[in-house]
């Protein structure tokens, strides 16, 4: 999750207060998130609010495409696209 957060920060070319609220969600949506994938427990987010997603928050979605691609290259950790939604809300939220 450190490394995660901090590929993020260098991709966005931004720097995370830890004591704001919207950056403990993205942390703890990260933990949970690898929990998921390690376990091949998959949440599954509606196609239409995925599309969405990637629409309206296109340089979010890319930043965490990005990370989770090189997690994925670094340590087979494979991110389905619904997870990508949901980091994706996260890291928009934390931007503002």
């Amino acid at each position: 999750v450190r490394e995660m957060i901090q590929l993020i920060m260098q991709k966005m070319a931004m720097r995370f207060r830890e004591d704001d609220i919207s950056y403990q969600r993205l942390v703890t949506h990260l933990h949970f998130a690898l929990s998921r994938v390690s376990h091949y427990e998959m949440h599954e987010l509606d196609q239409e609010m995925l599309s969405m997603i990637q629409k309206k928050f296109a340089d979010s979605y890319q930043c965490t495409k990005e990370v989770t691609d090189i997690i994925q290259n670094k340590y087979d950790i494979y991110f389905p696209e619904s997870e990508l939604g949901y980091i994706t809300i996260h890291l928009n939220r934390l931007k503002q």
